[in-house]
């Protein structure tokens, strides 16, 4: 079974929002600590949520703020299986991810991660979040469509 999930492309001027994982949801929803890595904000859609509200929620949980306008829905959606001890782990085989570009419309200082997932939060510069994605799927589809996106000085 394919987990359904989004992720948020989060700019602010010409800097990239990032968040800083320790921990992951396991199967019996109970969270698993993982190697901390740096990624875009993201996260499963729960029950009937829309993918809309799912990638509204996750961004209030992982940075604790509400201050994002949602700009555009991507066509295109990041697929990829996961390693094998992660489907063990979550039940899971893959992800199907349905991502948005959002801008941040609040104080850099003003967002604070809001759950035991997130240890910390930050904007970066796109080569910065290039070297810092760990997740290679990620990566290519961050570097295929962050140049395209039209950002405020």
């Amino acid at each position: 079974m394919w987990r359904k999930a989004v992720g948020a492309i989060v700019v602010k001027g010409k800097m990239f929002l990032m968040a800083e994982r320790v921990m992951r949801l396991s199967r019996n929803n109970t969270l698993v600590k993982v190697p901390a890595e740096w990624d875009i904000v993201k996260g499963g859609v729960e029950g009937r949520e829309s993918e809309e509200g799912a990638v509204k929620r996750e961004l209030l949980e992982e940075t604790g703020s509400t201050k994002f306008k949602i700009l555009k829905k991507s066509k295109e959606r990041l697929t990829y299986y996961y390693p094998t001890d992660v489907q063990v782990e979550t039940g899971f085989v893959g992800q199907d991810m349905a991502l948005f570009l959002v801008e941040y419309l609040g104080k850099p200082e003003e967002i604070k991660p809001d759950n035991e997932e997130i240890r910390n939060v930050g904007f970066f510069t796109r080569e910065e979040v290039l070297k810092r994605l760990k997740y290679a799927e990620t990566r290519e589809f961050f570097e295929k469509h962050a140049p395209g996106f039209k950002q405020k000085p």
